[in-house]
Order: C-alpha cells, then structure tokens, then sequence
C-alpha cells in the first residue's frame, strides 16, 4: 500500500515582536465563524499546536481553518467549561460539574471520578486548573476549597477553606514551586501552601498608600518573579512575595484604571497584557502607562466585547483573548509593523477614502492627496492630520479631487482632476490657480493632472490627460512642450538627465530637455525586449542608476545599453506593479492583490490584510520615502505606513497534523475498525482495496496568516 506523505514548505512569514502601538488590529472568531458560544472562559494551546477553546456551550478545537465542537452533554455533562489545562496525553476540563477529561487517542471526553480518602468528588464549578513541577494537579473550586491530584500515585487530596466557604478563584505555582491560592468570596485573601504541614496560611499584604485590600480572581508571577495580583475592586497589585509588601496600579478612581481584572499575561519584560471588564489594559511595569483597547464601532479591528476573560499567547508569539460576549479576539505576532491610517467621522483622521499621493515638506510633515477627500497635511511626530478642501467664495482648494502632489521649496504643486493646478504657499496658506484656456498657449492645456515633477534644474513640469507643460518662473505661465496622446501618472529623471513620462495607454516616453528628442518604449508582443504592458504605472531610478518599470503586466528592467525591457518572472498574486520603492536595495512593489518585498536574485514576499495592511488594492505610483525612511502607500482604503527594517521573518516552523480520515466522501469516526485511534496517535493506516477512494483531511497550526501556508505531499514508491 502507498502511504501519502504531507510535508510543510517553510513559508518565510513576517513577525514582529507585539509592541505598545496605537495600532493593534484584532481579529475576531465567533459563532459566525464556527464558535459553539460567543462567551469563552477559557483558551489553551496544546502540544501539537491546537487551540482549545472553552465557551458556555462546549469546547471547542480550532486548526487555523476549521472548528470542531465536543459535545460534552453527549456525556451527561453542562457544556459550561469554565478552565482547561493539557498533560503529556490528556485534556483537562473544568466545567460547572466538576472535571472532564479529553482522551487523544480515543479523542472521548469521560469524567474524572476519582474520590479523596473520604470519599469527596468533585462536583462544582472547576475554575483553574494548573501542575506543578512535583506532577501534581491542583484544582480550584468554587464552593470546594482547592483539590491536589497526583498524577504519579493517582491520590487525590482537598483542602476545604471553610473560612471561605470553599470559594476559590485560582491557584499560582511560583518559579520555586511554592503554591499560592486566591480566595474571591467571603473572607478574601491571599493563602500560601506550608508544605511542611500541608496546609494553606494566610499570607498578610502591607500596603503602602491607604487600605486596597480587595477580592481578586487571578495571580501571575512575572520573569523577574514579581507577583502581580489583579484585584475585584482596587486595580492591579504587585506583591513582594518575601515581604508581602504590596503597590497598587491602575486603581478604578475617576473613571481610570481597570475594575474586575479577569485575566494578567507576561508577554515581554515590563509588559503585562490585563483583561477586565473595563476592555484590555497594555501596562508597562517601570513607566506605570498603559493603553485600553475595547469595543469601537467605526473600527473594524477593535476589540470585539469590552468583558475580557482569558489571555494566552501562543507558540507564534500570537496572543487571544476571550471575551464573555464577542467570541475570541486574536493579535498576530506581525501586529504594529504596519501603521494603519483610515477615514473616520468620528475622530481626526485622513480625510477621504481613496489615497493617491504622497509627499514631504522641510519639516517632516507628509502631504496626502485623496480621490474624495481634498488634500490632508499628516504631521508624523503627533499623528494629527490638517484638511484642506474647496471652500464657496473663498481662497481655498479648487476641487476635491486631487492626483498629483509636488514641493518645491515653500510651494506645493497640486494637480487636481477637472479643477486645474493649485499652488499652496505653505508660509501664507493661500493658494492660486492654474486653469487651461484654449485661447491662451500659455496656459495649461488641460484642466486635469496626474503628475507634477521637479527636475534636477528646479523646473517644473506639469502633465494632462494628454500632453505635457514646462512651468515658466519668471513669466509665471506655462509652455506646452508635447502632446502624448495619454494621460502621465509619472514623472522620472535618470542620471543622464532624461525624463522619463510613464503614461497609461502609451507605454513610456523619454525625453532629453537639452537635446529636445523623444522616444516612445511601447509594448510589442513580437519583441520580447519590449515593455510588458502599455499601461506603465510607475518609474524608479535605483540607488545604482538603474530603471525599473512597474506596468499593468509586470515588472520590467531597463538595458540602458542595449536600449531594452527585460520583464521580470516574478511568483506574485498580482502583476499589476502599481508603485516601486527602493530601500537598501530591497525594492518594495505595491499591486491590486497586496504589498510585495521583492530581492532581486533571491525571490518576493507578499503581505496582505492578514498581515496588517488596510487594503490589497493599491493605486498606480501611490507610494513615497519619506527621509526618516518610513514608506507610505495608498489604497483604495486609507494607506499604510512603515520602516521596512521592521519587517521581520516568522522563524517558527508550524506542524502539519492530519485531522480527519473520509472514505468514499464519508468522516471515519474515532474507534471505528478503521480507525481505531486518533490519527495523529496512529504510525500507519491500514486500508482494504475497497476502501480505495479515501481523502486526509490535514492542517498546518499557524495562525498568523493560514492563507499562506503551503503544502506539499508524495506518495512514496510511486
């Protein structure tokens, strides 16, 4: 029998360290996308790379594609999982009824039934499970005090906390194995295990500023092994585990703060991720700031439900977040390389959708220019975005519609579509304007532009839906050099001083200002040294003095020698090459199907939205470098900014696990005669010639950008 083989090629994905930015975009996974329950108490990442997800209507599996739900009222049980925890072959299950356990051989949930010496089960609401490093289990309970559960000598053991009325919220195992425990009702407070005499103590806590004693539900030892406590009612706290002398942060007066921490995770040194019921808190430990993340209608990637529950990060770096409302919230690893700009009516921002042009004045500030929203002024160091747009009866914009964008000096060159050519006086805030009269030679010859330049001699070239214009400085009025029957997206210069005209229809045109010649590059499809396509959306002129030309059907190399386009074989969704970008000999290509990071000699990388980008769909030679080498570049929603020294590679090698066998169309249940164990427990598969037509259902477990995994299989000896 031939056995079908399933290796995963490593796909180099971008990573990045989660950083504290204004930008972290959420992904959501809720009962739309599979979920049994939108409210989710509980997430764990298991040895394969799984992720188990616990929710008040059954547990569930997630591969990165697909969700499989595990009924656990099939087994007589409440579905509420309120806590799980993964051993070396099981899963454990707290639910309202006491603990379950996922068998992975059998992948069969059966309760655990196991008594203490005196005959106590457990039987009520299991709300945190965690092993210490002695190979014990320790539960917490809510109306049970806490149980101990060695794995080695199958004992169980309980330590009732009737001072407490067996209400328990969690339990900490500390880096040296010391045991803590959290009681939430009656008499809070904190406990310590004395192993000598194996019983809880209380453990006293001194504050320094006023009384913040407070029921708490969840404790975490950081790297540096500081305990953080997060309290009901006083904030977060942290807690000398020698001293027992205790800070509070982030305490709930004047509306600031957090109430009801539910959650703390270490993600990074001096980075606590918090979850309450105020929304997710990001807190840095030594400068004590923090962010609030929660629910924003106008923002698609926003928190989903402000009620935060369980945190986790997984083997990626990702992190997800379980909320009591809005499902599962997941941050890629690749988070906060990408800043996110977008229109909103509710708060400054770009204004307009579509994003055409960038550029750069003497103090940093980076000029924007929108299909349907005038001309923006973006100033970088505060995030603050200025508009400008036509004004009845005033000095203003001409129309909103603006293409090109061009400084020169203290004057910003605006082409508009339909509105002529606009000149803003950055020093006096007015603006004149540069019509197209017929009568007049020495004006524009047409009303619209789609591309003003500067050459190298300060002049200043204005292009048309049609021809081309030579700016007079001392006349102040305009020559009008040629008509290219086309409308010009671009203007270049190389270093032999030609000018370079990319036009959309006409293919390239060059001209020698000096020598006054010109000459047309157009397509042929008899001539493979021939521009890829008429349609040229932009010029680069490299760091090197080479040319490369981003066309409707491909990216081409200019021989200046040879006087001849190379197009080159590049393996990318789209090869509409709308914008090029040069940075430390990386050339960075925008297309209608995503962002490309294409070293030549080596092959392309391709970022989409699930990378973090705005859009996929970018507009022709709609991106810039500003001189703090951050790249802008724009879309049909909103743009995108970014230092490319940021994009890093995701290193982690997902597994692949095979999840489902089918023969003749139909799922092989587990402990079926076929398939009597899990297939991820079983070395080979044994099939008859009549179970012939089989499928394998299989998954890589990474969650960055699942999209982008690739597989390959074999079948060996055939």
């Amino acid at each position: 029998m031939k056995r079908l083989v399933l290796l995963l090629l490593n796909l180099l994905m971008p990573m990045i360290l989660f950083a504290a930015s204004n930008d972290l975009c959420f992904r959501h996974f809720s009962v739309e996308d599979g979920l049994s329950s939108n409210s989710v108490r509980a997430i764990m990442q298991d040895k394969y790379g799984f992720l188990w997800i616990g929710t008040d209507e059954g547990l569930n599996r997630y591969d990165g594609t697909t969700v499989k739900l595990y009924r656990l009222k099939d087994r007589g049980a409440n579905e509420a999982i309120s806590s799980l925890y993964s051993t070396l072959n099981k899963i454990w299950i707290g639910t309202d009824e006491g603990i379950y356990i996922y068998d992975y051989e059998t992948e069969d949930i059966m309760p655990f039934v196991l008594a203490t010496s005196q005959n106590i089960h457990i039987e009520t609401n299991t709300n945190y499970i965690v092993e210490d490093k002695d190979k014990n289990l320790w539960f917490t309970t809510v109306g049970q005090g806490i149980f101990k559960y060695n794995t080695i000598t199958n004992h169980l053991e309980q330590y009732e906390f009737k001072n407490a009325n067996g209400l328990m919220a969690s339990v900490l195992v500390d880096s040296e194995n010391q045991i803590w425990a959290i009681t939430n009702w009656g008499n809070s407070g904190l406990f310590k295990l004395n192993k000598a005499e194996n019983k809880f103590e209380a453990f006293p806590l001194s504050y320094e500023n006023g009384k913040h004693d407070s029921n708490a539900l969840v404790m975490l030892e950081d790297s540096e092994h500081t305990l953080w406590l997060g309290t009901w009612e006083c904030g977060l706290q942290k807690i000398d585990k020698y001293s027992g002398k205790t800070i509070t942060y982030l305490h709930p007066t004047d509306g600031k703060g957090a109430t009801h921490i539910h959650s703390i995770m270490e993600y990074a040194p001096h980075r606590l991720l918090i979850g309450s019921d105020d929304g997710l808190l990001l807190f840095n430990t030594i400068t004590e700031e923090y962010q609030l993340f929660t629910e924003d209608e106008t923002n698609s990637h926003s928190l989903s439900n402000r009620f935060v529950y369980p945190i986790i990060k997984d083997h990626e770096g990702g992190i997800w977040i379980g909320t009591y409302y809005g499902g599962v919230n997941y941050i890629s690893p690749n988070t906060g390389q990408f800043e996110s700009f977008v229109h909103s009516r509710f708060s400054n921002s770009v204004n307009g959708t579509v994003i055409g042009r960038f550029c750069e004045d003497s103090n940093g500030d980076v000029w924007i220019a929108s299909d349907d929203g005038g001309l923006n002024r973006f100033s970088p160091q505060n995030r603050t975005f200025s508009h400008y747009l036509p004004l009845k009866g005033k000095n203003s914009l001409s129309y909103h519609n603006v293409h090109a964008l061009c400084m020169d000096d203290d004057n910003l060159w605006i082409g508009t579509y339909t509105g002529g050519v606009n000149v803003l006086n950055r020093q006096t805030g007015t603006f004149k304007t540069y019509s197209a009269y017929q009568d007049n030679p020495a004006s524009l010859d047409g009303t619209s532009s789609y591309a003003i330049f500067k050459d190298r001699k300060e002049r200043i070239w204005v292009t048309s839906m049609s021809g081309v214009n030579l700016y007079n400085r001392e006349k102040d009025n305009f020559t009008r050099i040629k008509d290219l029957d086309a409308l010009t997206i671009d203007i270049d210069q190389d270093t032999k001083g030609n000018l370079w005209f990319s036009t959309q229809g006409k293919g390239l045109f060059k001209y020698h200002p000096e020598k006054q010649i010109w000459k047309n590059y157009i397509h042929d499809h008899k001539n493979p040294n021939s521009l890829a396509n008429n349609q040229v959306n932009c010029v680069l002129i490299d760091t090197n003095g080479e040319m490369w030309v981003g066309t409707m059907n491909g990216l081409c190399k200019y021989n200046a020698e040879e006087d001849a386009f190379e197009t080159l074989t590049l393996e990318i969704p789209s090869h509409n090459i709308c914008s090029i970008i040069e940075d430390q000999r990386i050339l960075w290509l925008t297309t209608t199907k995503g962002l490309v990071r294409y070293s030549p000699g080596e092959g392309c990388r391709v970022f989409t939205k699930s990378d973090g980008l705005q859009s996929e769909q970018f507009l022709p030679n709609a991106a810039f470098k500003a001189s703090d080498g951050k790249i802008y570049i724009g879309s049909v929603n909103g743009f995108n900014a970014f230092y490319p020294y940021q994009i890093k590679t995701n290193v982690v090698l997902p597994p692949v696990v095979i999840t489902e066998l089918e023969i003749g169309n139909k799922q092989i249940p587990v402990g079926d005669k076929l398939l009597p164990k899990s297939l991820n427990q079983l070395k080979e598969l044994e099939l008859s010639y009549k179970e012939n037509a089989f499928s394998l259902l299989y998954a890589s477990l990474s969650y960055c950008t699942p999209n982008k995994n690739k597989y390959a299989y074999k079948l060996e000896g055939f």
